[in-house]
């Protein structure tokens, strides 16, 4: 029994991830429709529930409306979840939106090194503690070359600055940030050299927070960000 639903569920992710991508690539366009169930079904053998799941988490996802006399329409791209962490990573796949990339390190530079001020002013001592071990697994990860390990421990460690800032809306964005780390580090972090010539930078936030120091802590946060900027130019993923 439970193998079945395993296995529907990879059906289902099989599917969404599918339509996902065909739709933010343009290949169904604003306005257009999605197959009929029955057409989807033979594509995909696949069982209605399947692709009826599948449908609702598009739409869930803002790609999609669906209506008993309209059927499946493809929506606007202001209309999508654009932070949703399976949004973000077909249109990274689709690469047809050559100023993603640069709008997410937009975003990065506006938030984080705010962030990483405000959490030298409140970080409790739990909060320090828990960036501190982020960190060191990210020392540990650079030692061991384990590009896995220090994707893991990079997010950790930024989304530990972003709780430590004790601003529940700033707090509130912390799925928006790992989906936003998660895209960005799969394409910025390509090479464990990478992340261990940003590593002191690291250590560097994580001191000014420790040491009570607003002005370093976003500073190195903001030498942080301007290193995956380089890194990214380097590897033409945008040239704003």
């Amino acid at each position: 029994m439970r193998e079945a639903v395993a296995g529907s569920r990879g059906k289902i992710g099989f599917v969404l991830a599918s339509l996902g991508q065909e739709i933010v690539s343009g290949r169904y366009a604003n306005g257009e429709k999605l197959p009929p169930e029955g057409e989807l079904e033979k594509r995909f053998s696949a069982s209605r529930s399947v692709i009826r799941e599948a449908v609702k988490t598009l739409a869930a996802k803002g790609l999609v409306k669906v209506g008993p006399r309209i059927g499946t329409i493809v929506t606007p791209r202001e209309s999508w979840s654009i932070l949703d962490r399976d949004v973000l990573t077909w249109m990274k796949e689709a690469a047809t939106d050559t100023n993603l990339f640069w709008a997410i390190d937009e975003v990065r530079a506006i938030i984080e090194p705010a962030a990483a001020a405000l959490a030298a002013e409140r970080a409790t001592e739990a909060d320090v503690e828990r960036i501190r071990e982020a960190y060191e697994r990210m020392v540990e990860a650079a030692r061991t070359e384990s590009v896995i390990d220090a994707v893991s421990a990079d997010r950790d460690f930024h989304l530990a600055v972003l709780l430590a800032t004790q601003n529940p809306v700033l707090r509130a964005f912390d799925t928006a940030i790992d989906s936003i780390l998660g895209v960005l580090f799969d394409s910025a972090v390509n090479h464990i050299d990478n992340f261990r010539s940003n590593l002191s930078r690291h250590g560097d936030v994580l001191n000014g927070i420790a040491a009570r120091r607003p002005s370093e802590a976003s500073f190195a946060m903001m030498r942080v960000i301007g290193f995956t900027r380089e890194n990214m130019q380097k590897n033409q993923l945008y040239s704003k």
